[in-house]
């Protein structure tokens, strides 16, 4: 592949929902969702997202799809306070590390030096010391690193030789693309089930139909990604500047002109599968004064809306003093991947389970036993560290 690089995938299921049964052990025993300040779904469980509940979907688009869960504030719970207690942690077991989402990160491990299964124990004794089960894939690249992850599942690491990795993804199903709705069900009235099948397609006519996400989305089916892992620090960010021949007040219009200069920034971004954690304004305003003014989303996005009620909450938070605007610079911040999705089909689909234990099995055989180590957490309190972790053959 010409790519040299090691990567770990580790998250906690389910984190946000995780995070709301620590704190209220009540919520136990129906489907959870939590809804953030907008009214969408910010996190929800392994239930409602079983029953078609996912991340930025209106509230009353959950209810409809799952009326048994609980949509709760979750400003009722200390999430963001636990995600920075899970990277304070992570960030001691790799000097370059990338947040995914809610309790996801990825993990450069191109360079370290030791024992694999050792660093995958102590990660994983950090993690569940602040309370949480965590799963880790490791492979050559970032979208075979999370497949793997998620295949893992709580308590458990799928060590993965970055050759394996296209047979390996080969089998799992396109769902675990980062494709929109509408690109996912003509895949499907095509038949297409697999990454194999996804992978196999005709290039130009990937491009043709799906444009250029679509044909990102086949590469890293085919395991060509070689996306490094980017921390939070070194995080690029886009700007655009928008004058005005005479200082304009009016705030839609200002609204209007910023949606555009932002949409013309986010394209290119969406075709890479990324997305932004703020927005700035830098206003120039009539008598000279530069006055700054921004949002930060509490997930990173790149759709219309979120980044239309952000540019709007920016305005509205500018110091204007009765003077309108002369010149308004438009920065994109903190760009990063479109966090992966927390499938549920793993554990619950024993068709996909089937198929896995089929392609591990391959992989073994045509790879040799080493092709893939699984490595299970099996008795975490034990005092002699060498008998908390051991490898085991996946069974489904």
């Amino acid at each position: 592949m010409g790519f040299n690089q090691q990567i770990a995938y580790l998250w906690v299921p389910y984190f946000g929902a995780a995070v709301a049964r620590q704190v209220d052990p009540a919520l136990d025993g129906r489907p959870l969702a939590l809804i953030d300040d907008q009214g969408r779904v910010l996190a929800a469980d392994a239930r409602a997202a079983g029953a078609g509940v996912a991340a930025g979907m209106a509230e009353r688009a959950a209810a409809l799809r799952c009326p048994p869960a609980a949509l709760l504030p979750a400003a009722r719970y200390p999430i963001w306070e636990a995600q920075e207690a899970f990277w304070a942690r992570i960030k001691r077991y790799a000097d370059r590390w990338q947040p995914d989402g809610l309790g996801c990160v990825y993990l450069d491990i191109t360079r370290m030096n030791g024992d694999l299964l050792g660093w995958c124990q102590a990660v994983a004794l950090a993690v569940r010391e602040l309370g949480w089960q965590p799963a880790l894939g490791t492979t050559g690249s970032k979208f075979g690193a999370s497949v793997a992850g998620q295949v893992a599942g709580g308590n458990a690491a799928l060590l993965m030789m970055p050759v394996t990795q296209r047979t390996f993804l080969a089998t799992q199903p396109v769902g675990t693309l980062p494709l929109d709705v509408d690109a996912l069900t003509q895949l499907s009235h095509l038949g297409i089930r697999t990454l194999g099948q996804f992978a196999r397609l005709p290039p130009a006519g990937v491009l043709a139909r799906f444009g250029a996400p679509g044909r990102t989305a086949q590469r890293w089916a085919q395991g060509l990604d070689d996306r490094p892992v980017v921390p939070p620090w070194e995080a690029p960010e886009v700007s655009a500047r928008a004058e005005f021949d005479s200082p304009l007040a009016d705030r839609e219009r200002l609204l209007a002109i910023l949606g555009r200069h932002a949409e013309r920034l986010l394209v290119p971004l969406r075709e890479r599968f990324q997305v932004i954690s703020r927005v700035a304004l830098s206003v120039t305003r009539a008598d000279g004064r530069v006055v700054p003014a921004g949002y930060t989303f509490a997930l990173p996005a790149a759709a219309p809306g979120p980044v239309r009620f952000a540019l709007a909450t920016a305005l509205d938070r500018v110091t204007w003093d009765g003077q309108p605007a002369s010149e308004i610079t438009l920065t994109l911040a903190g760009i990063t991947d479109l966090p992966g999705r927390q499938l549920t089909l793993f554990d619950l689909n024993p068709d996909s389970r089937a198929r896995l234990q089929a392609t591990l099995d391959q992989l073994a055989a045509r790879f040799g036993p080493d092709a893939f180590r699984f490595a299970s957490l099996t008795d975490p309190d034990n005092p002699l560290p060498e008998r908390r972790v051991s490898w085991r053959t996946y069974n489904v």
